[in-house]
């Protein structure tokens, strides 16, 4: 991102009234071409300083649809 997190909020709340429990929500800066494909095995991993990180493990869709049905049965 070329702004920072305070920068964003700044510019948002210039104009707008802002409410409690407002998100800010940024979007992607990173669009990969299309013959970039994940596959499974492959881990997402994301990274905030200050925040923290969130992991997922890639599996096909078809595996999580099979675990919803059971869950919900």
């Amino acid at each position: 991102m070329r702004r920072t997190f305070a920068e964003l909020a700044t510019y948002a709340a210039l104009d707008n009234p802002i409410p409690a429990g407002t998100v800010l929500l940024t979007g992607t800066g990173l669009v990969p071409p299309d013959e970039v494909a994940l596959q499974p095995g492959q881990r997402v991993e994301v990274r905030i300083p200050g925040i923290g990180r969130l992991s997922n493990d890639v599996v096909p869709a078809a595996d999580l649809l099979e675990a919803r049905s059971k869950t919900n049965g």
